[in-house]
């Protein structure tokens, strides 16, 4: 039954009952002749006895007693696994050996006695699988006894390590804390000239060059000590699959690995490279295949991993131990997992075994983003997910967004479902799984270019190729960079100048690799490399793992100009400006994508720096005590808008800047009032500053700058295209009142609050070119500060920067669709417009608009705030025929 290396315990037939071995050995020219006297006591109908030798069988009280010879070369080693009685059930076995005067002996056992003459007995008192004994003329035996009732043996064909001894005995103590005490009373190490190891109860089997390899030490090593828990001690029942190298590979070899997600997504990319037609992992019995191995080890180790993902950490580890405690020395299976985790846990789990370890395919899940929205000063994405086959999965997305990146766990259950997910900051691209939680099979832009791939012989091309077409969705292995196709496939600047064994992606496959192989070393155990050359005459092995390389675009990156010097990215922006005491960003009033800018500038600011506060062009300065109170919690946000008469003095939808005040409330960000108040500056376009009153000139600044005769010219331009006739001089005269008042209330603040920067928030017609409230601020103030345009053309010195971004579908205001007049009590409809909110509602001409829920309505800025936060619920109370009634969505 040994096949390959390191397949875990052996599984030879079972038996209920004692069979008593004696092998006596001795030479016979250059070989060894091996007479085996063996009694089984009790013996079924069916005794499996060596096959190919004469057998002679004697019955004697209810026992048979076999005799037969075995011969074999004299080799300096000898392995042996089928010498010996089998019957179909579980047994007890002994046996003693004498041997040669020059041989040394191990099989499965707790105690050995030695009875002088090179006769020694292999006490094993407990039911099991089978007997291994090995014959070995070079051992050099050391033995270490850590605690009473425990010895650690060395069987060294290399130098004696006690050290190698005291590091098994670390494993045996990590792994009694985890399952419970070591099932033996003797554990050994044995070094052997085979190249295949194995476990069987009580010693370990290793190559003995591989044994000091740093890799084995810190991943086989373990491995095959804690068979000695599972597959050793509880024995695995192959008829209903092997768990145990699933199991063992989880707590040992990715446990110990350095780099856990890496080690995932090579377990992935092996068992991608290997299947050909999957198998439902109860199929697995030892790994016979490459994809056996996937299979059993690799998908086995991922079952384990995902349950403990899903029952939790400490859960899963009491139901495993469970698993240990109940069926030590007996066979176990799957279900006996499954029946020890549910106990522990509490939890129905028979679906998960079922679409686990019974079915013959795995999970192919693909996902794509139906849209995204503003909402509620979230974005919300909506994603379709789909499934070639339906499994049920709990498999986390990430969301990287300009200022954050999020992990969001989904549960799937059908082929196809639709699933929204909220992020704060505007969502760049949608990873499914970027770090490989759940075993799946990889799209062709996940696989990574492994030497795995060139391994499988089926879809591995035999001969160097001659045309394109011979290459194609086939893995290819060239001798020589000289082929002429080569440098069609691959970028020679890849190349190193010196021999290499180097795996690339396949342009023209799908998962598949063309390999250069150019040193004379077997491709066979370099699987997991993607690099090899020889440094100093040694091999130097390196990996090519790739994470979040397969996504789903949600929204497009924002272009970032830099005026003068050319595109950038949006985190230099960030860090070119964060250090500026006064940062102007634009916008086009009535577009979401300028806001969303300013958004997700003002969040990345505020994680680079706190003390900084927002300044407003839509609020004007007498009212900038409400937004210290919105700020502190002292108002709420109706009341604010109320208070800074916000729907009387700005014409824009709220909800175009409501996420900015609410980042703000929600940060304690200061808000900062910078317009002069509407009436003055609408008063001074009508008839000019000779129109100002006394009164009206203690309201707003006499320090007004009309020198910049650019900024007059660009004026004349933008209002020259206006299609209304309109007073330029008069125009221009309060557009400089606008700005000076922006820019006097920024001096002030940077004056008083030197510890502070501000962002100030205005349209881009204020920034341009420095001329509106920059070029202000630096005259009374010296501060430069950065100007970022959103949305404009970029021309020379127009700004800093110009910026995209991509608009987004969001919430607005809802438009009730009415004409209305003021009255006595309220506002009087005087005509509903058809197919309008207020035509669903149920109004009707004459009624009387009073109150929106419960908010009194007296002009029509208190119907636009109460519109503001209609929703679903919402009721507008009317006034009709001398009743009053509620209209509600």
């Amino acid at each position: 039954m040994i096949k390959k290396a390191f397949v875990g315990c052996l599984f030879p037939l079972l038996a209920f009952g004692k069979i008593d071995v004696f092998v006596d050995v001795h030479k016979e020219k250059n070989n060894l002749i091996f007479d085996i006297q063996a009694t089984v006591e009790n013996p079924s109908k069916s005794v499996n006895l060596p096959s190919g030798v004469p057998v002679k069988k004697l019955t004697d009280n209810g026992k048979v007693v076999y005799f037969y010879t075995i011969k074999k070369p004299a080799k300096k080693e000898i392995i042996l696994t089928d010498f010996y009685p089998t019957q179909k059930k579980l047994d007890l076995y002994s046996l003693t050996v004498h041997l040669p005067k020059d041989y040394k002996a191990v099989s499965e056992a707790d105690e050995i006695k030695n009875f002088g003459n090179n006769t020694f007995s292999f006490v094993f008192n407990h039911k099991r699988e089978g007997i291994t004994l090995i014959l070995n003329r070079d051992w050099k035996i050391f033995t270490f006894k850590p605690r009473k009732n425990l010895s650690i043996s060395g069987y060294f064909l290399s130098k004696p390590s006690k050290e190698l001894l005291e590091k098994a005995y670390t494993y045996i103590k990590l792994y009694e804390e985890q399952f419970g005490k070591f099932p033996y009373k003797r554990f050994a190490v044995v070094e052997t000239y085979s190249k295949e190891g194995f476990s069987v109860p009580t010693f370990t089997a290793i190559y003995y060059r591989l044994l000091q390899k740093p890799y084995i030490l810190r991943l086989s090593y373990p491995h095959e000590v804690l068979h000695q828990w599972f597959g050793c001690s509880v024995y695995v029942d192959t008829d209903k699959g092997n768990w145990s190298e699933g199991l063992t590979t989880f707590f040992a070899d990715y446990q110990f690995s350095k780099d856990k997600d890496e080690y995932r997504k090579l377990v992935l990319n092996k068992y991608e490279a290997f299947v050909d037609k999957e198998l439902p992992l109860r199929a697995f019995r030892y790994k016979s295949t490459p994809y056996m191995e996937a299979l059993g080890y690799c998908k086995g180790m991922y079952v384990f991993y995902m349950l403990e993902n899903l029952l939790g950490e400490e859960t899963f580890l009491k139901g495993i131990k469970d698993f240990y405690q109940k069926n030590k020395y007996t066979l176990a299976s799957w279900d006996d997992i499954e029946s020890s985790l549910e106990k522990i846990s509490g939890k129905k789990l028979d679906w998960y075994f079922s679409q686990w370890v019974d079915k013959a395919y795995s999970p192919d899940i693909d996902l794509k983003v139906k849209n995204v929205s503003f909402k509620n000063n979230s974005y919300i994405l909506t994603l379709n997910f789909s499934q070639l086959q339906t499994f049920r999965l709990r498999i986390p997305v990430v969301i990287e967004a300009l200022n954050e990146k999020k992990t969001v766990w989904v549960d799937l259950k059908e082929k196809k479902e639709e699933k929204t997910i909220k992020t704060g900051s505007y969502p760049l691209k949608v990873y499914l799984d970027p770090t490989y939680q759940v075993f799946r099979r990889l799209s062709d832009l996940e696989s990574d270019p492994l030497i795995y791939y060139a391994l499988n012989p089926k879809k591995t091309l035999k001969s160097e190729p001659l045309n394109l077409s011979d290459v194609e969705k086939k893995n290819v292995i060239f001798t020589s960079r000289s082929n002429r196709l080569l440098p069609l496939l691959v970028n020679e600047k890849t190349l190193p100048n010196y021999p290499v064994i180097k795996a690339f992606k396949n342009p023209l496959g799908e998962k598949n690799v063309l390999v250069l192989k150019e040193i004379p070393i077997p491709l066979t155990h370099l699987g997991s490399f993607s690099t090899v050359y020889l440094k100093n005459g040694r091999p130097v092995f390196e990996r090519d793992i790739s994470f979040f390389k397969n996504f789903s675009v949600a929204l497009s990156a924002p272009d970032i100009i830099s005026v003068g010097k050319g595109a950038t990215t949006f985190k230099e922006l960030i860090f070119d400006i964060k250090n500026s005491r006064a940062i102007y960003i634009g916008e086009n009033h009535t577009q979401f994508s300028s806001h969303i800018a300013q958004l997700e500038i003002v969040k990345a600011l505020y994680k680079q720096r706190k003390k900084f506060a927002i300044g407003l062009e839509m609020v004007q300065t007498p009212y900038q005590k409400y937004l210290d109170e919105f700020i502190n919690g002292n108002l709420s946000e109706k009341e604010m808008l109320q208070k800074i008469q916000y729907f009387k003095r700005w014409g824009y939808d709220y909800k175009l800047y409501r996420p900015i005040f609410l980042f703000a409330r929600e940060h304690k960000i200061r808000l900062v009032a910078l317009n002069a108040p509407k009436e003055i500056i609408d008063k001074v376009s009508r008839c000019g500053l000779g129109c100002l009153s006394d009164e009206d000139w203690e309201k707003i600044t006499k320090d007004l700058d009309f020198s910049n005769l650019k900024y007059r010219q660009y004026l004349y331009q933008v209002y020259s295209k206006h299609k209304i006739p309109i007073d330029f001089v008069k125009m221009y005269e309060s557009q400089v009142i606008w700005d000076e008042s922006m820019a006097h209330s920024v001096a002030r603040f940077l004056n008083a609050n030197k510890d502070y920067s501000i962002v100030i928030l205005a349209g881009n017609g204020h920034l341009k070119y420095r001329y509106g409230i920059p070029s202000r601020v630096e005259r009374l103030t010296g501060i430069k500060g950065k100007v970022i345009l959103s949305n404009d053309d970029v021309k020379p010195n127009i700004a800093d920067y110009v910026v995209y971004f991509e608009n987004v579908k969001h919430e607005k205001t809802k438009k009730l669709g009415v004409f209305v007049e003021k009255g006595k009590d309220g506002l009087v409809v005087k005509k509903v417009l058809k197919d309008s909110l207020a035509e669903k509602l149920g109004l009707k001409k004459t009624d009387v608009i009073v109150a929106v829920d419960n908010q009194p309505v007296k002009d029509i800025y208190d119907l636009k705030l109460g519109l503001t936060f209609f929703k679903k619920g919402s009721c507008i109370k009317v006034k009709r025929e001398n009743k009053t009634i509620n209209l509600c969505l």
